[in-house]
């Protein structure tokens, strides 16, 4: 990243959005990519000496770009209660997702160059550490390139569902592993732990926001809700942004599964 953003202000931190966009496409899991992001691109931003804010900013806005791009969890959890093809949100999905991303890079450059102090640009220092060349730093993302397109191009290919795309993904990264020969017990053990930890806590996560939409219909939450968005006499752009400001609060008390079993079965029919 730092090879490739050169001189110009707030570069690396347009670098990890762009990196943030391609992890997305290869997991697809939110909190893991912006854990990731914040070990490895956080630390080397502020050492950098990039605005705290804008750092943190860019890894929690550029993590979030897994929501929307391919194979996002949360495409496949709304595919499941919507009851809508999830091959068809994949591939509806990936706009938005490029849109959402080219608009934290323009944010991340107005300011950095209206600024520079924000995101100063790197020194012949900072050049000098790491790749030699930007085609030895091209190379080192030809892999993790590959088993994106393998994942995604297999799922719009027809070849495979969206589970069995998951497990050519595993396939490819365990290939890539032994090629380079770092394969290990202990590694794959580890990669097994985290896998259930993270599928273990949404799991969870689903059970309890199950329990909350069960209770909140029984009391007759949802009929309220769609009376009152179907009852406004207003165009249906106004009942949009009403159901986004809807989103928009119940997002700063739940977990994205819980908003979303709370509101799609009362927003989706609307």
């Amino acid at each position: 990243m730092r090879v490739f953003a050169g001189r110009l202000p707030g570069g690396v931190a347009v670098q990890t959005i762009v990196v943030a966009f391609f992890l997305a496409a290869l997991s697809g899991i939110i909190g893991g990519e912006i854990v990731l992001l914040g070990i490895l691109a956080l630390p080397q931003m502020l050492r950098l000496g990039y605005d705290k804010h804008l750092s943190i900013g860019v890894v929690c806005a550029g993590g979030a770009l897994g929501t929307m791009m391919p194979p996002s969890i949360v495409l496949i959890i709304y595919g499941l209660i919507a009851s809508v093809s999830i091959a068809d949100l994949f591939t509806a999905a990936i706009t938005p997702a490029v849109i959402l991303m080219i608009s934290y890079i323009a944010y991340v450059l107005v300011r950095c160059l209206r600024n520079p102090a924000m995101g100063p640009p790197m020194s012949d220092v900072d050049r000098q550490e790491g790749f030699a060349n930007r085609w030895q730093a091209l190379k080192a993302v030809i892999v993790p390139g590959l088993i994106a397109l393998l994942v995604l191009g297999s799922i719009y290919g027809g070849v495979a569902s969206v589970t069995e795309a998951a497990a050519m993904g595993v396939f490819g990264v365990l290939l890539a592993v032994v090629l380079r020969g770092e394969f290990s017990v202990k590694t794959l053990h580890e990669s097994l732990g985290q896998t259930l930890t993270t599928c273990g806590m949404i799991i969870w996560i689903g059970i309890g926001a199950a329990a909350l939409v069960g209770v909140y219909n029984l009391m007759g939450g949802n009929r309220f809700i769609s009376g009152m968005i179907t009852g406004l006499d207003v165009a249906p752009i106004v009942i949009l942004l009403v159901m986004m400001a809807i989103l928009l609060v119940l997002g700063m008390f739940l977990d994205w599964i819980g908003v979303a079993m709370l509101t799609l079965p009362i927003f989706v029919p609307i």
